[in-house]
């Protein structure tokens, strides 16, 4: 009996140290893994073209009155009213844009009592990949910019982050890939997750055209998505 009662005390007095002193307390932090999140995007060559055709509507006459319209190729010479004159060298650099798309973790059911309790202590970035499923770009593409701001952003401004990029994607070209993301790409990503657990997520491509090189007048359509999986350290 006497053993008995040792044994209860022993146990009763190790339970006071894991519950008060703390020394036994093997509590941690969860991982809260987040499914894949995914952003499309799709760049239409047809924006690049407009650019070049507004720039041409800039030169002097007749090389203004040039309309690209059912063109595949810059012409060498422009006749205009019995005129004719050859197209100088045009050199251009050229913007396709892809619009912002709004990424809001705020209401994550896994995460959103851990927000408002402010006991999620830490973000990863488990990894940031790119898809291209569709490539009928008749030029190769010298890069893809991934750019963060802060949510409701419409458009990349001059303040904002870019964070990754997407290496050159060749004409018809698809397949699967890490992109490459800058010094700071991964901490301005948690940044703006620990923060705010929110941003606007944009992409752009610019690349330059030169007739020197190819008289070709950009076209096709390059069409894929971004896939991010995020996990998140919660404090108990």
């Amino acid at each position: 009996m006497k053993k008995l009662f040792l044994l209860v005390l022993a146990a009763a007095a190790l339970a006071g140290l894991a519950g008060g002193c703390g020394l036994l307390d093997m509590s941690d932090d969860v991982t809260v893994q987040l499914p894949e999140q995914e952003f499309a995007f799709d760049l239409d060559a047809d924006v690049a073209k407009a650019q070049l055709q507004q720039y041409i509507e800039t030169l002097d006459p007749p090389l203004n009155t040039l309309d690209l319209t059912n063109q595949t190729e810059i012409p060498t010479e422009v006749c205009y009213g019995g005129t004719c004159v050859d197209v100088p060298r045009i050199q251009r650099t050229l913007t396709i844009s892809v619009p912002a798309q709004q990424v809001d973790y705020r209401n994550e059911l896994a995460l959103k009592d851990a927000i408002e309790t402010g006991r999620v202590s830490k973000v990863n970035i488990d990894y940031i990949k790119y898809q291209i499923t569709t490539n009928s770009l008749n030029f190769d593409l010298p890069a893809l910019d991934l750019y963060l701001d802060d949510l409701n952003t419409t458009s990349i401004q001059a303040d904002s982050d870019k964070i990754a990029r997407v290496a050159s994607i060749h004409a018809g070209a698809t397949g699967e890939d890490a992109v490459q993301f800058t010094v700071e790409g991964r901490q301005i990503m948690s940044d703006y997750l620990i923060q705010d657990f929110a941003f606007a997520f944009m992409s752009q491509a610019e690349f330059n055209f030169d007739t020197n090189v190819t008289r070709s007048i950009p076209g096709g359509q390059l069409v894929g998505k971004v896939i991010v999986r995020i996990s998140f350290k919660v404090d108990p």
